[in-house]
């Protein structure tokens, strides 16, 4: 078999394992991987941050915190370890930022949800209920609403979805002005893409510009706070927005044998970056995670094309990396489990439930290997141990963006 094909790169990827899906190995390695990642904090209450921000949601305490609440909650485990909070540690702009890395760039880089401030007092407000957090997250959304960089990571789409959590939590009308305005904010800078003519946004990050597609940095990350809001945006407005995304989605998707993937950029791509990839971040599986929530409204074409993309997903196979959410294959199984979700389908359970399986295995080799797993969220173990127990409960919502 060649090792080619047009929408994806075989050698990212690896085959479905024949081990079957067994839920009592799946339990099993949820408490072996939370048993692991405490064996691994420091006697600071810190754990090893591989991308130098401890605190953050994304690679450090409030992200474990957060799966810890989430698996107790739940009853994967008999109760949440003393002392884990991430409201029990000293925020400092020196813990929740990494000065040699904002150095770079002469933008507002440390309001992020994923990376900043607003993921650190979020998870915090969450286990103190203290209304001065709330007080302190509405200013630092507002600060965060004309970000240069129209962007899911640093930029507006990131902290709106902060508010979005808080709106629903609290129906604060302060949280609901916050996305009224992003979503203004979004739409007015919406421009026609020069190769497709769909509206689309030009993209600034890192120093390069270009019309990025996808749910780490581009089009479907930027939408999904949007999708999120209907009741807020009112019917009117949110089917603008709904027209405009359908038809961006179709158009811009590259289709093959019934099935669809999208390129990390239009026209001009990053430096090395050019590679169709097939990832939460960038690319299919991103896309149904991201849209699930325009599926079944009446948009033919764009049903079809998420389709497509999980197929993809699953034909593509489990991804040869660290079995994360963000470029793991965890974070690709929860396409599988959306459109398990989206279309009652079994088959799209059992897929995702493979998916585990090998994501478990590739756990145990990189184990046996003798490199240590990433303790944190969104690359590192417990995004595995979540998804696992979301394919013993067949749930599709993904961490920390479907719920809070």
């Amino acid at each position: 078999m060649s090792d080619q094909h047009p929408l994806y790169e075989r050698e990212r990827h690896r085959a479905v394992s024949s081990t079957p899906w067994d839920e009592q190995s799946a339990r099993e390695e949820i408490r072996c991987i939370v048993d692991a990642v405490f064996a691994a904090r420091l006697e600071t209450g810190l754990w090893p941050c591989e991308i130098d921000f401890p605190l953050s949601l994304y690679a450090g305490v409030a992200g474990i915190a957060w799966a810890i609440d989430r698996l107790t909650d739940r009853g994967y485990l008999d109760q949440a370890p003393v002392g884990l909070c991430a409201s029990q540690l000293a925020v400092t702009p020196e813990l929740i930022n990494c000065p040699a890395f904002f150095a770079e760039f002469d933008v507002p880089l440390s309001h992020s949800f994923y990376l900043g401030e607003t993921g650190v007092y979020l998870q915090a407000w969450k286990e103190t209920g203290e209304p001065g957090l709330l007080d302190r997250l509405d200013q630092l959304i507002g600060a965060n609403m004309e970000h240069p960089w129209m962007e899911n990571l640093w930029g507006a789409p990131s902290t709106m979805l902060v508010a979005s959590h808080l709106y629903r939590a609290t129906g604060d009308e302060r949280f609901a002005d916050h996305l009224r305005l992003g979503a203004d904010y979004l739409w007015n800078r919406l421009e026609p893409q020069p190769q497709t003519g769909c509206l689309m946004w030009d993209i600034e990050i890192y120093g390069e510009q270009t019309w990025l597609t996808g749910a780490g940095h581009g089009y479907v990350g930027n939408v999904f706070p949007v999708l999120r809001s209907r009741e807020i945006l009112g019917d009117d407005l949110y089917r603008c927005w709904t027209d405009s995304i359908a038809q961006t989605v179709t158009r811009t998707a590259q289709r093959e044998h019934g099935l669809a993937n999208w390129r990390p950029s239009i026209g001009k791509a990053r430096k090395g970056r050019d590679s169709f990839l097939v990832q939460q971040c960038h690319g299919a599986p991103g896309f149904v995670i991201s849209l699930a929530a325009l599926y079944g409204c009446g948009y033919e074409d764009f049903d079809q094309v998420l389709r497509e993309a999980a197929e993809l997903t699953w034909q593509a196979g489990p991804l040869n990396k660290f079995p994360g959410l963000c470029h793991g294959t965890p974070g690709n199984g929860y396409a599988l489990l959306k459109m398990y979700h989206l279309t009652g389908d079994e088959l799209w359970l059992q897929r995702a439930r493979q998916f585990a399986v090998a994501a478990i295995e590739q756990r145990h080799e990189r184990s046996e290997a003798g490199v240590n797993a990433s303790s944190n969220l969104w690359d590192g173990a417990l995004g595995l141990a979540l998804y696992l127990a979301d394919c013993l409960e067949g749930k599709a919502d993904f961490p920390t963006l479907d719920h809070f």
